[in-house]
């Protein structure tokens, strides 16, 4: 049976009236909100914290949605849940906003509050949700979903009693005015609200039913509610990202949907929804994608630190390194772990634990820690929790961080040797100074004291006992002498004197020439191979070069059958080389040619010995002491004219008040360095010139050899502290004989008259034990001449 046109076209127009009521409605409702709002005072943020202003625009929007369908299809029970939930929506803003400006805490006023704080309830909880499950025709997808509905009437009610019965008063307590009835019991039916989720999956499920069930345009309609969600939710996922609240991500996008219902059952061929819901889903992808990112990096430094970013790890393990002088390795294998996640690391130096952070677990992996060519040692760190072996990305981040931290062992390996070679330093300078000052108080210190005493004693017994007191001074003179020997033997100790003389390399020369012969008197050339000037070498190189030189061609000359031995100097790179080598044989089974000995002076200070020397039987030959030949005769009685040339100007006055004081001899002239001798020599022709060997400027052995050239026919005696090499390159500069500083004065007077009769004069001392060592050139005597 069909129903009357004219009656059914009758009750359309009522409902459309009807409709059109509402939506005035909900219209004077919105303009009385924004009066009451203003009126009342408050703040825009105290209404939005009090929902004024979003219950007011979702109200507003729910309303106008709803009355377009109504007015077309005033028989689609959609347009009019829309409608009566924005109503509902609005009921709640026009009641909070009223009673912010004229409310008061009195029965009236607190019965309006009831109704504000029960209003909203409605649309969330029951005619939102019921408008999706009659979407989009108005009818329910079966008989059978008719359950939904009644489950959604009873959520209303539930979120109603929960609004109503606040035993706080509801959100009207606010604003001072509490509503009713304030059921102390309310606790007991909040439960219910929970209700609310299963009703709205059951809307959703709906959805989806109608969306598989329906025909093409039922799908195109479904699509613009579910474009409408899309951004609803995404919009909502942006605002809880950002942390934000904010009014258009967190509360407008709401609004989208009660839009897309709308636009869905009036106008769904308004665009290809396919194409915009494909297109919308790819931007909202896109817009997420950074969020994705973001999250999954997070979870990457949470769980592997600096993994994927080595860029990271090597600016946090670098700044740590910058700081290593204070907090040292420990603190870079803490940056290391903090930055990587590892539970610990150590750093392992042949095979001992030089740094370490954390307890290492029995998962753990080593990373070759180098230097160039040379293995420095391990870093090894402790695997994550779980890992059974180390990551491809965790090894290519350590391999980087490997190379600085083998520059901080390094550094700390340098650190640690310069720090022993100090002390050995310091030990070795403090046991000198121990070793001097036992020396000079057991040695010169008693000495002096005698030399002191007797010259008091001499002093007191001159007039009395003239006997006595020739005595004391010749005691005194014995004593004097074997200071000044004592002194000799200090200072020859702590430098040979032939370096401050004649050089590194002219030291060396002189040693060779002196050292011809070995000591079972057969022949022995010594060659030194070397470049014209070697340029300035610290101190130490010279004297340990120049011992290991002397002590080897000893060690040839006393132990080998060699018949020539050469040394080579080299300077290499920034080094000082040096060779021995010689020709000697020997049958001894470990026994190796020669003694070779490395001295690598680097540039910066830094020096490195290698020395190698071989091992021989013991088996030495024996060394043949020459007879004590004839006796020299001193020159004939003359005056001679003496000029004396030395730097110290108390050994100028002491020795030429000495010659001066023996019949026979007068001294015409000082000097107190090479050039003054030179010109002494030219202008006043002395007979003899009595020089120091070495002296500021011009030394003693040049100005021999000057005074050769250019003044010949007059005798030089060499006056030095030390029997050294520098005596035997004064000798063949021209210089006639030798004598010690300090000797006897008596043979100081012999010395000088034997030079100027012309004889060849050599000391008492240690140069004539050396001259020993060459049997073939030993002179028949090595007396002074009385």
């Amino acid at each position: 049976m069909s129903a009357d046109p004219e009656v059914t076209g009758r009750t359309d127009r009522r409902l459309r009236s009807v409709a059109l009521g509402v939506l005035g409605l909900a219209l004077l409702g919105t303009v009385v909100t924004v009066v009451a709002a203003a009126a009342s005072g408050l703040s825009w943020s105290r209404l939005v914290d009090l929902f004024v202003v979003t219950n007011t625009l979702i109200g507003l929007c729910l309303a106008l949605a709803g009355r377009p369908i109504a007015d077309r299809h005033p028989r689609n029970l959609v347009g009019w849940s829309l409608l009566v939930g924005g109503v509902c929506y609005g009921s709640t803003a026009l009641g909070t906003g009223v009673i912010a400006w004229l409310g008061e805490p009195r029965a009236f006023w607190r019965g309006i509050a009831t109704v504000t704080n029960g209003g909203w309830t409605w649309t969330l909880a029951t005619l939102l949700p019921v408008s999706l499950v009659l979407f989009p025709d108005g009818r329910l997808p079966s008989r059978r979903w008719r359950w939904v509905v009644a489950m959604l009437i009873v959520t209303g009610v539930s979120w109603t009693a929960a609004g109503v019965l606040d035993p706080n008063g509801g959100m009207t307590a606010e604003l001072g005015v509490p509503g009713y009835p304030a059921w102390s019991g309310f606790q007991q039916i909040v439960w219910l609200e929970d209700v609310s989720a299963a009703g709205y999956l059951s809307a959703f499920a709906a959805v989806v039913v109608r969306y598989r069930r329906g025909s093409e345009q039922v799908r195109r309609q479904v699509l613009w509610l579910l474009l409408a969600t899309i951004l609803m939710v995404g919009c909502f996922a942006v605002a809880t990202a950002a942390g934000s609240e904010s009014l258009l991500f967190g509360v407008l996008p709401i609004l989208l949907v009660p839009a897309a219902v709308a636009i869905a059952i009036l106008r769904y061929q308004l665009l290809d929804i396919r194409l915009v819901v494909s297109r919308s889903v790819l931007v909202i992808a896109l817009a997420f994608n950074p969020v994705r990112v973001w999250l999954q990096r997070f979870i990457q430094r949470a769980f592997y630190g600096a993994r994927q970013d080595p860029v990271r790890a090597m600016v946090e393990v670098g700044a740590r390194l910058g700081t290593a002088a204070g907090s040292g390795l420990d603190g870079v294998l803490a940056a290391l772990c903090g930055v990587m996640r590892f539970p610990a690391a150590a750093v392992l130096v042949d095979r001992s634990r030089v740094s370490a952070y954390g307890e290492l677990p029995a998962a753990r992996h080593a990373i070759v820690l180098s230097s160039g060519a040379e293995r420095l040692g391990e870093l090894v760190v402790g695997l994550r929790s779980g890992e059974q072996r180390l990551d491809p990305a965790d090894e290519r981040v350590l391999t980087l961080l490997a190379a600085p931290l083998a520059v901080a062992v390094q550094a700390r390996r340098l650190a640690d040797q310069l720090r022993d070679s100090r002390e050995r330093v310091i030990t070795g300078r403090e046991e000198e100074r121990r070793r001097l000052r036992r020396d000079l108080h057991d040695g010169l210190g008693p000495v002096l004291t005698a030399v002191v005493l007797n010259a008091e004693a001499a002093l007191r017994l001159l007039e009395t006992d003239r006997g006595r007191s020739s005595v004391l001074l010749a005691s005194l003179r014995d004593l004097t002498i074997g200071a000044v020997e004592e002194i000799r033997r200090l200072v020859d100790q702590l430098r040979p004197a032939a370096l401050d003389g004649l050089g590194l390399l002219g030291a060396l020369r002189e040693y060779a020439v002196t050292a011809g012969r070995r000591s079972d008197g057969g022949a022995l050339g010594i060659t030194v191979d070397a470049p014209a000037e070697l340029g300035e070498l610290p101190a130490a190189v010279e004297v340990a070069t120049y011992r290991i030189v002397t002590e080897a061609l000893t060690n040839v000359i006393r132990h080998s059958s060699a018949t020539t031995a050469g040394v080579r100097l080299a300077v290499e790179h920034g080094r000082l080389r040096l060779e021995v080598r010689d020709n000697g044989l020997n049958d001894g089974p470990q026994w190796q040619p020669g003694c070779r000995a490395h001295v690598d002076h680097r540039a910066g200070g830094r020096t490195r010995w290698r020395v190698r020397h071989p091992v021989r039987p013991d088996r030495v030959h024996g060394q043949r002491r020459p007879a004590v030949g004839t006796r020299r005769t001193p020159a004939a009685a003359m005056t001679l004219r003496i000029v004396v040339a030395d730097d110290h100007g108390i050994v100028r006055e002491s020795l030429g008040a000495l010659l001066s004081a023996h019949q026979g001899y007068e001294l015409i002239g000082t000097a107190a360095n090479g050039e003054q001798a030179v010109r002494a020599a030219v202008t006043l022709h002395p007979d003899v010139l009595v020089m120091d060997i070495q002296m500021p400027g011009l030394s003693g052995i040049d100005a021999t050899r000057e005074i050769g050239r250019v003044a010949p026919g007059f005798a030089v005696l060499m006056l030095t502290m030390f029997d050294d090499e520098s005596v035997f390159a004064a000798m063949r500069a021209g210089a006639q004989g030798h004598v010690l500083k300090g000797a006897a004065p008596d043979n100081v007077i012999r010395a000088t008259a034997a030079v100027a009769a012309g004889e060849a004069i050599f000391g008492p001392g240690s140069l004539a034990g050396r001259w020993r060592t060459c049997p073939g050139r030993a002179p028949t005597s090595l007396r002074f001449p009385s």
